[in-house]
């Protein structure tokens, strides 16, 4: 209960430091932070591979939630989050289920990475033909 405490009061904390950062606005009229920085090929892929292993299984592979909840870079600047926002989020985690990522599981370089690739629009996934679904079926028979 202590960590799940410590970790909530952490994520506010972030928040509300976050709340006096200066006020932009989107091309929606909605008010948000700075954005992330681009990636470069080589940390997108990394965090495409990071965010594939640690964060699809909750957030679904194009972030509109599944037993996690929706953190599409739409959403996340709906709800005035920026990178730092985020980073805050994957390190700590949250009081709903989300475990910290900032206790030795990931680096800070690899949370940086991830962050700003969450204030990024996701990138489609890959799409199988039939001939590869297909191709790809065991059958098994006892």
């Amino acid at each position: 209960m202590k960590v799940i405490y410590r970790n909530t009061l952490s994520v506010l904390v972030a928040l509300t430091a976050f709340s006096s950062l200066p006020d932009m606005r989107s091309a929606y009229g909605a008010e948000t932070a700075a954005p992330a920085p681009a990636l470069t090929a080589e940390d997108f892929s990394k965090a495409k591979a990071l965010y594939f292993n640690r964060c699809a299984g909750c957030h679904g592979t194009t972030r509109k939630g599944a037993t996690g909840p929706n953190i599409t870079d739409e959403n996340l600047v709906k709800k005035n989050y920026n990178a730092d926002v985020a980073k805050a989020f994957i390190t700590n985690g949250t009081g709903g289920g989300m475990p910290s990522f900032g206790a030795g599981e990931l680096s800070e370089a690899d949370i940086d990475i991830i962050a700003n690739f969450l204030m990024q629009p996701p990138p489609a996934p890959p799409e199988l033909g039939m001939a590869e679904i297909m191709e790809s079926w065991k059958l098994v028979v006892p």
